[in-house]
């Protein structure tokens, strides 16, 4: 079975359907309207163009500051995300590893020029049974079907025999609309 399409069912299934809807609203949209289509008005883009359903695949460096003279770290970082929007340009983004790991949900603001989005701090479980706070995030529209990311964090968790481990990272890659 397809992962992703078995994530996005599931994920959809919590999230109600009008708010992943890509339309604004579905005022008199119908099924002429959405994404890659032109019904001929000029309105006839979502308001919100990181609405949907998104594949995220960034690179993230990892700064150790404990245990003392642990090496930074790189690491692939591949996410499935849906993002909804109320209306008001409060974007709701939730993210999960492609492994299935804990979902993570973002408050996103829209920026004025509908091309731009900034995230509140938060903070998510990671895979060490520690936090993940993210401090520094923003996205940038590139087409409508890809945006760019970049992303800062301070972290904390376990090592496998138990020390603790902290440290910050930053990191940045691209989402394509699924």
């Amino acid at each position: 079975m397809n992962h992703t399409a078995c994530f996005v069912m599931a994920l959809s299934s919590i999230l109600s359907a009008s708010a992943c809807s890509s339309t604004t609203g579905g005022q008199g949209q119908g099924d002429s309207g959405g994404p890659g289509k032109d019904s001929g008005h000029a309105d006839a883009a979502p308001a919100d163009a990181f609405l949907g359903h998104w594949t995220c695949s960034s690179m993230a460096t990892t700064m150790f500051t404990a245990p003392a003279g642990t090496p930074s770290k790189s690491t692939n970082i591949v996410a499935l995300v849906v993002n909804t929007d109320d209306g008001k340009g409060n974007i709701t983004s939730v993210h999960t590893p492609e492994d299935g790991g804990t979902l993570c949900t973002f408050h996103v603001k829209l920026g004025a020029d509908g091309k731009s989005a900034t995230f509140e701090p938060t903070s998510c479980m990671n895979a060490s049974g520690g936090a993940t706070t993210y401090t520094g995030n923003t996205w940038t529209l590139k087409s409508p079907t890809s945006y760019d990311t970049a992303f800062m964090y301070d972290f904390s968790g376990k090592t496998m025999t138990g020390a603790t481990l902290t440290g910050t990272g930053s990191g940045s890659g691209t989402c394509t609309k699924m």
